[in-house]
């Protein structure tokens, strides 16, 4: 009987880390629907900011992480509000 059988479609979840003043990796692509999660790995605080969602992470301190779902296709801009220089780009396919 396959009407108990549900689309099996995953949502991905992919980590970008924050090391030595920038996003490792600096550009992913992902499907939309998928997150990214964002992982601070220095002693240093740092944010994950999406301007063009109205995204703020806040501070987030050594180990600490913010994950955000991206819906829609397209280019998104991550930056650090403290590290003008850190920035990365989520491609949404």
């Amino acid at each position: 009987d396959s009407s108990d059988t549900q689309d099996t479609a995953t949502e991905e979840t992919t980590t970008v880390g924050m090391n030595n003043l920038a996003f490792s990796p600096k550009s992913i692509e992902i499907s939309a629907g998928d997150s990214v999660t964002f992982t601070n790995n220095e002693s240093i605080v740092h944010t994950a900011d999406v301007a063009s969602l109205s995204f703020e992470s806040g501070d987030l301190s050594k180990g600490d992480s913010t994950t955000i779902t991206f819906d829609k296709v397209g280019s998104y801009a991550v930056t650090c509000k403290y590290h003008p220089t850190m920035k990365a780009t989520v491609i949404v396919k």
